[in-house]
């Protein structure tokens, strides 16, 4: 594969912020990152983009200030230009109700922080294909 995926990661803890960028940057699939600290900023970003300028991933925390990663993922699904781009929620948390909620609203894929290289370039080279 040629094209790399431009990526919108929206956390706003700064250790897991660094963690993610150390796991991209040595990821093949991955071109540019972006990142956003808080749910409302996501928001009003996500809103404001159109094609071809829309990330080809978005990375997603659960808890963020301002709007919650649920409500992010909400407003995503229901935009028309950004409906099919995969989110893939970042979490801290192994509460069953929570994936299984999470998957109800249509995530992609969750991924324990901190990120799994392994794990994460399984979903990168999916999306990648």
């Amino acid at each position: 594969m040629s094209t790399k995926l431009d990526v919108l990661l929206i956390e706003d803890n700064s250790e897991d912020i660094q963690m993610t960028r150390e796991t991209l940057a040595g990821n093949e699939h991955i071109g540019k990152l972006t990142i956003i600290q808080d749910g409302e900023t996501a928001i009003e970003r996500l809103r404001a983009m159109r094609r071809p300028h829309v990330p080809d991933l978005i990375l997603l925390d659960l808890y963020l200030p301002k709007r919650t990663g649920l409500e992010v993922l909400l407003e995503v699904k229901g935009m028309p230009e950004l409906a099919s781009v995969p989110v893939v929620i970042l979490t801290a948390s192994t509460a069953n109700e929570d994936f299984i909620e999470r998957f109800n609203i249509r995530a992609s894929a969750c991924l324990q922080k901190p990120i799994d290289p392994t794990a994460f370039e399984r979903v990168a080279g999916t999306i990648a294909a």
